[in-house]
């Protein structure tokens, strides 16, 4: 699935997509900082602590920003992201 959103949003690095990945396949629900983290040590064989998860979902968003998806990653602070997309749209790597 990564190199799929890697097709579809070209501006995001790796570890972006990993976090667009696990929130999409995860979408609504709400991920906590450690669930991402266990994912993407799944994923790259390296935990991710929460400040690298930060800054790559600032990065995913401004990914986001050069795309004309629908997409939203939405902040619970101190818990974690959950994304949002419009019920039935399609996503490209789906």
């Amino acid at each position: 699935k990564y190199a799929r959103i890697k097709d579809a949003i070209p501006a995001a690095k790796r570890q972006d997509c990993w976090i667009l990945s696990i929130l999409w396949e995860n979408r609504p629900r709400l991920m906590t900082y450690e669930a991402i983290g266990q994912r993407l040590e799944w994923i790259s064989g390296s935990y991710a602590d929460t400040p690298s998860i930060r800054s790559a979902v600032k990065r995913a968003r401004r990914a986001l920003e050069t795309t004309d998806y629908p997409i939203e990653i939405n902040n619970h602070s101190g818990m974690g992201y959950s994304l949002s997309a419009p019920e039935g749209w399609q996503a490209p790597w789906d």
